[in-house]
């Protein structure tokens, strides 16, 4: 999706400011990129951002859900 990669592109302009690495991290999940996502709300977590911790769970809850697909055979 052209919007979520222009919105990479801003956001990864800002650094290391907290809620940037957190709105990267929900660029990389929306775009199906787990582990990027994984890695930039631990960043942002790490830097103070408390929304971090609520999308880490919902990550999990992603990762679960496409292990129940891929375990009854049906598409991500």
């Amino acid at each position: 999706n052209k919007e979520y990669h222009t919105a990479r592109r801003l956001l990864e302009k800002a650094d290391n400011l907290p809620a940037a690495r957190n709105n990267l991290g929900v660029v990389a999940l929306y775009l199906g990129e787990l582990d990027e996502a994984e890695a930039l709300f631990k960043q942002a977590k790490s830097l103070g951002n408390k929304e971090a911790d609520h999308n880490l769970e919902e990550l999990k809850k992603k990762r679960e859900d496409i292990n129940k697909r891929k375990e009854r055979g049906l598409p991500n």
